[in-house]
């Protein structure tokens, strides 16, 4: 079981593939589970690195409160410690906040990040509520239920129901409430022009309390993309996977082509493979 040095705590961690990195950051009570699927379909071509947010998962208990300066401060020391140049951050849910936190603080250090279903800033009474009760349940010490909960809701199938499972219920519950917590009070929404690099920003068609998140970024980031995953969810990365998969393959190798190569797409001299798929849909259903 790999572990790596950061700040204080150890932190588990798994790398698959090869090529330009991908570095995944999951939400609270989850761990780096969450994103098997893009372990599995994307290391063809890029280097997927996921790991276990401290407290989380196989990753040591933290002997400090979790704040997202820590949390973004953890994954720089990940990226250092595995010797990644300009790697690309990939966050889902409350993850894309740290993503996003991340590049603010260490901008030099990122190629570009992408968001899945997420924000940057939590608003909304529906969705501050569900956190709330998340981290209400934390407080009474319900670990089984809330991990059974967030587990379920991910899952695609029993077996991946069972994968989540086993994977968070090592966790710490004060690091699941503390990083609720934090969720709930991060907003970095004034600060998003200052993030110059390209951002994709994926949604799921069907996730409506999450539709004012994508507008915002898309609205307020200097160079982003916005995809929305038909018949979508909240939890598209891994209910989702294939489309999900797709849009970040296309946009990864359209960044990473050479300018001569992207010259002969325009004029027609090449096959255009990041336009190959299905229909995309730019803006938001009304």
């Amino acid at each position: 079981m790999p572990m790596l040095e950061a700040n204080g705590t150890l932190l588990h961690y798994h790398v698959a593939g090869k090529g330009v990195p991908i570095v995944c950051i999951h939400p609270p009570l989850l761990n780096r589970g969450a994103f098997r699927y893009q372990e599995a379909e994307l290391a063809d071509r890029f280097r997927i690195v996921t790991f276990d947010l401290r407290g989380h998962g196989r990753s040591a208990p933290s002997p400090v409160p979790l704040t997202y300066t820590l949390l973004a401060e953890d994954l720089r020391q990940v990226c250092i410690g595995l010797g990644l140049n300009k790697p690309y951050l990939c966050g889902y849910s409350t993850g894309a906040g740290l993503v996003l936190e991340a590049m603010l603080t260490d901008p030099d250090r990122y190629a570009g990040g992408i968001l899945i279903s997420g924000m940057s800033e939590l608003t909304g009474w529906y969705n501050r509520a569900r956190v709330r009760l998340a981290k209400l349940l934390t407080s009474f010490g319900a670990k089984r239920l809330m991990n059974a909960a967030l587990s379920a809701g991910n899952a695609d199938s029993l077996t991946t129901f069972g994968n989540l499972f086993r994977g968070a219920q090592p966790g710490q519950v004060r690091a699941w409430k503390q990083y609720f917590a934090a969720s709930m009070a991060y907003s970095c929404t004034d600060r998003l022009g200052e993030i110059k690099q390209p951002m994709l920003l994926l949604y799921g068609e069907k996730d409506r309390s999450f539709r004012r998140y994508a507008r915002l970024l898309h609205e307020r980031l200097p160079d982003s993309q916005l995809k929305w995953i038909e018949h979508g969810t909240h939890q598209i990365p891994i209910k989702q996977p294939l489309s999900v998969n797709a849009h970040i393959r296309d946009w990864l190798i359209g960044l990473e082509k050479p300018a001569d190569a992207q010259e002969e797409d325009i004029r027609g001299l090449a096959a255009p493979a990041v336009w190959e798929h299905a229909e995309e849909r730019e803006q938001p259903l009304q």
